[in-house]
């Protein structure tokens, strides 16, 4: 039969669907896909593919979709590298912001709260849900009556801000029957505020430590930036006459002086500073600017100066050869001028006579 499903006994084969529609060969009533589930296509065998062969074509190309659904899953896309050098840049800040809390408020910092703040709220939550229900007693000293009431969260503050020995025994006498319960959560309770109060203490040690050596740091720093300050300006000094007084001339050094003293006021200026008005932050900017300026043009001016001197010494070169290229009075001498340096008519004379002899 060619509609027995392969590997089955006869006797196994499923009954046939007497409402089953009759088979044709009609390409339109084929199972979609069969082609790709089987290799042996109606146009080639004239038979229907297995339905086995069909659940395991699709069950293979199920798993090999899974497959690939989880590899996109875990693929992290390729970010920009300007958005993943600002995603690291934000990081690092980050990191010096937390470690700076640690030592200035470290009950703010997220390990004082993963490490301390976190567990004493979750003993607390457990406290207060596992001795809910639970009864106060209390013994009238007098009647020796007992009376309860509810216990409340005060409660169990104040018992675990009590000294250990006086707690268990207002435990014994509060909760007769529950005293190992409630002195378990309270204990808990106790343990964990003497770590956040040992952690706080500690820390704040450390952060005074730190803040020292914080001092101490910019200390060095700013000792260490004067020295190279004054080598730097000292160095320029030397290597630039510009620099320097110019003896003698009193207008140039009046100039040097009047831009030495703007520059270091433009330096020592902060735009950001809040307690300027918007005329004095204005100000500061435009100090800022023209110093910029005055370093873009330095390069400039120094490339036309050069220039300039070489073009000055390329003329006075010339001006020395044109009057040395002058006529001679016959001794390899140049001429000879009168007593207000021009040529007279006596001096013309004299020298005539030199070549009669």
């Amino acid at each position: 039969m060619e509609d027995e499903t392969p590997g089955l006994k006869e006797e196994e084969q499923p009954a046939p669907d007497k409402e089953a529609p009759k088979k044709t060969e009609d390409k339109d009533d084929e199972i979609d896909g069969e082609e790709e589930a089987t290799t042996e296509t109606p146009e080639t065998t004239g038979k229907r593919p297995s339905p086995w062969k069909l659940v395991e074509s699709y069950k293979a190309k199920y798993q090999a979709a899974q497959h690939e659904i989880a590899e996109l899953r875990n693929k992290t896309p390729e970010l920009p590298k300007e958005l993943s050098d600002r995603i690291s840049s934000i990081q690092k800040r980050n990191e010096e912001l937390e470690q700076h809390i640690r030592f200035v408020a470290y009950e703010k910092s997220q390990e004082y709260v993963d490490k301390y703040q976190k567990p004493y709220e979750e003993a607390w939550a457990r406290a207060i849900s596992g001795l809910k229900g639970l009864k106060v007693q209390f013994t009238d000293p007098n009647s020796q009556e007992v009376t309860a009431r509810d216990l409340t969260p005060q409660d169990i503050a104040s018992l675990a801000t009590m000294d250990p020995a006086a707690a268990r025994l207002e435990i014994k006498n509060r909760f007769p029957e529950d005293a190992a319960e409630v002195r378990g959560y309270v204990d808990k309770i106790r343990d964990l505020a003497s770590a956040q109060n040992s952690a706080l203490e500690q820390q704040k040690t450390k952060g005074g430590d730190w803040q020292n050596q914080q001092v101490e740091q910019a200390k060095a720093v700013h000792e260490t930036n004067n020295k190279l300050w004054l080598q730097f300006s000292k160095e320029a000094q030397e290597k630039h006459e510009f620099l320097r007084p110019a003896e003698g001339d009193d207008e140039r050094n009046m100039k040097l002086e009047k831009a030495t003293a703007f520059v270091q006021r433009a330096l020592a200026s902060k735009a950001n500073d809040p307690k300027l008005t918007e005329e004095q932050r204005a100000q500061v900017i435009k100090e800022h600017v023209a110093v910029r300026n005055r370093a873009i043009a330095y390069s400039v001016l120094m490339h036309e100066n050069k220039a300039l001197k070489a073009q000055l010494a390329e003329r006075e070169a010339a001006l020395k050869a044109f009057e040395d290229s002058g006529p001679t009075d016959g001794n390899g001498k140049g001429k000879q001028g009168g007593p207000s340096g021009d040529v007279t008519i006596e001096g013309v004379a004299a020298m005539l006579s030199k070549f009669g002899h």
